[in-house]
């Protein structure tokens, strides 16, 4: 029923699309109040995008547990009700529904990450929801701030109302404590983390979930912050920032020996990128991160399912004790395949697409332009390490796997269609005209080949001789103290970026 539901919505927002103009948002307010002061939703064409993504992301979730969890129904209800808050937050317009459905898509988030009840899972369920909840405070009181300057928490009119305000102390004070809580549900550079531990811990489609959707509500209400603000004066500060949380997490990513740490250090590296393409409100930049966030979604949580899959039948999640994948699990040894060719930028693959749009976008920012292939060597030098467990021999536990193969295997032609149907997507999606990216392009070809030799130069040489600075990353963790340190001074680092820039 849950399924016959997704696909009915799907149906219909397929129909209704059309209907709406780039430039035009609709908009309601419940209850017939007052705009200033009435719960507001909107919808334009790019939350449609994520809504229709949000449904086929969780129907594939949901096809992929249907063995194991068909009958589980609470953790039916936690999913599907995570579902429908991701939705309020993709349309909320006003600050405090905003507020209050974040705070219940944590909650949920926490009982999803601590399902297996298990002490490691547990703690890192806290960890996630104690973390979250304190940059969540931040957002509130950047809320009443702004509702003390303009009267209302609608965000229009919120910007509408401030605009002779942008050099007041108490403005930038409160987009600066809204941004820093969008910044920790995104997981930027430093206060990210909370994501290792949680994906490390959640079941393989909670994830799949937090990685392509429910960290990039984060990013959405940074990008409708950044939108309707206009924040000029931040934008240098997250193009830095979006590269340091990309490097970083491709470093630590490199250093890990556990699957799925490896892949969770990859979604903050990917959200690295993705921020960078968002930092600047140009036309092809910021489409850039958008649609790269949109692909990530697919590739990534592919990963995490065939991830999920090679830790059921081998009951270990060190890629170094990991053998045989593709001789005993050849349909998952090869969409995992294809989703690893995805995330390094491959031509035909989806991830290619958002990566060449940034990098176009970056060709203008100096160093940054070159900086971005440093985080593709990484990103290729990880997968190339992981790319072991399909190869040699080893013995597995036998199982029927044949609805976590076709949810995969939606999600690899996902990957492949976007990668390869790019223009005509893109331009129904947001009438954006990419036909000047080519898939056949000698130079591409040329640059992505000695990437992933790099890669692999890096992983023979850097790597696989276990150098005492990779040991040191693997083992470092910080403590919830020195994480709210971090914290602390984000927030303190963009005060001081504010006072810099006036």
């Amino acid at each position: 029923m849950a399924l016959i539901i997704q696909f009915c919505l799907a149906a219909m927002l397929f129909f209704y699309y059309p209907l709406v103009d780039i430039g035009k948002t609709h908009q309601i307010v419940l209850g017939g109040w007052p705009a200033h002061i009435g719960i507001t939703l909107a919808n334009d064409k790019i939350s449609l995008a994520f809504i229709t993504l949000g449904i086929m992301m969780w129907s594939i979730c949901l096809i992929y547990d249907w063995n194991y969890r068909k009958t589980d129904a609470s953790f039916l209800f936690f999913l599907l009700l995570l579902e429908g808050i991701f939705f309020g937050i993709i349309q909320s317009r006003d600050l405090y529904t905003l507020f209050l459905f974040i705070e219940i898509s944590t909650i949920l988030s926490t009982v999803l990450v601590a399902y297996k009840k298990d002490g490691f899972s547990l703690r890192a369920a806290l960890y996630y929801l104690l973390f979250n909840s304190v940059s969540m405070i931040l957002f509130l009181l950047g809320a009443f701030m702004l509702y003390n300057l303009a009267g209302t928490l609608n965000i229009d009119l919120i910007a509408e109302r401030t605009a002779g305000l942008r050099n007041h102390f108490s403005f930038h004070l409160s987009i600066i404590f809204i941004l820093t809580a969008a910044g920790v549900k995104s997981a930027f550079f430093p206060v990210y983390n909370w994501l290792p531990k949680a994906h490390g811990a959640a079941p393989a489609s909670i994830s799949a979930l937090l990685s392509g959707l429910l960290v990039k509500s984060g990013v959405y209400v940074f990008f409708r912050i950044n939108q309707t603000f206009q924040l000029t004066d931040y934008y240098l500060f997250f193009l830095i920032i979006g590269f340091i949380t990309a490097l970083s997490g491709v470093l630590f990513a490199i250093s890990q020996k556990d699957i799925k740490q490896i892949l969770a250090f990859h979604s903050v590296s990917q959200v690295g990128l993705i921020i960078m393409g968002l930092s600047y409100l140009d036309t092809e930049y910021y489409y850039g991160g958008l649609i790269h966030l949109i692909n990530h979604a697919f590739f990534k949580a592919l990963l995490f399912l065939g991830a999920g899959v090679i830790i059921n039948k081998y009951n270990e999640r060190n890629v170094t004790q990991i053998r045989g994948v593709l001789a005993h699990c050849p349909a998952v040894s090869t969409l995992m395949i294809i989703a690893m060719l995805s995330i390094t930028g491959v031509p035909f693959l989806n991830g290619y697409i958002g990566k060449s749009l940034i990098a176009y976008g970056l060709t203008d920012k100096g160093v940054f332009s070159f900086l971005i292939y440093i985080v593709n060597i990484g990103t290729a030098t990880s997968f190339i390490k992981m790319s072991q467990i399909f190869f040699g021999k080893q013995k597995r536990s036998e199982g029927r796997d044949f609805h976590n193969v076709f949810a995969m295997s939606i999600l690899a032609f996902l990957c492949m269609f976007f990668g390869i149907f790019y223009v005509n997507i893109f331009s129904f999606l947001f009438e954006l005209d990419l036909s000047y990216i080519t898939l056949f392009q000698l130079e591409k070809w040329i640059l992505y080949f000695a990437v992933l030799f790099l890669g692999y130069l890096s992983n023979l040489h850097f790597v696989q001789k276990e150098s005492a600075f990779l040991n040191q990353l693997r083992h470092f963790n910080l403590s919830f103290e020195s994480t709210n340190i971090l914290f602390i001074s984000f927030i303190s680092i963009l005060l001081l970026w504010q006072m810099y820039v006036h």
